[in-house]
């Protein structure tokens, strides 16, 4: 299988986020670094959580818009709350998408609708 990196058009960042800032004491929001592989069967999107565990990950969809958001506590007073938002392409199957968190990186596998995959059609003699 190929895939390339790329600006996909299936997977486009949301506008309104913001930069990484910081807007308490407490609390320091990252805009995470995300890469984005497409393939004819899927998208693979990959984004760097340091420091995330499983039950502290929120991955959603909602009118066609990925969600991830994280929050990593750091010492006594600080929380670090990693956040990335994707607008999806309609034919990428969001019934079917898979998230598994490896090491400080988040896997996201988005597949697309059958009918939007690429099919071999048989030629037969008459």
């Amino acid at each position: 299988m190929t895939a390339e990196v790329q600006n996909s058009p299936a997977v486009q960042p949301e506008q309104k986020e913001a930069p990484a800032e910081t807007t308490s004491m407490e609390q320091i929001r990252i805009r995470p670094v995300a890469d984005v592989y497409r393939s004819k069967q899927a998208v693979r999107l990959f984004l760097d959580l340091p420091g995330a565990r499983d039950q502290d990950t929120e991955v959603e969809v909602h009118d066609g818009v990925l969600s991830v958001t994280a929050r990593v506590q750091r010492g006594e007073h600080e929380m670090r709350i990693y956040e990335r938002s994707f607008r999806l392409d309609r034919h990428l199957d969001t019934e079917q998408i898979e998230a598994k968190l490896e090491r400080g990186v988040l896997h996201l596998h988005l597949p697309f609708h059958e009918e939007a995959q690429p099919r071999r059609i048989e030629v037969k003699t008459a």
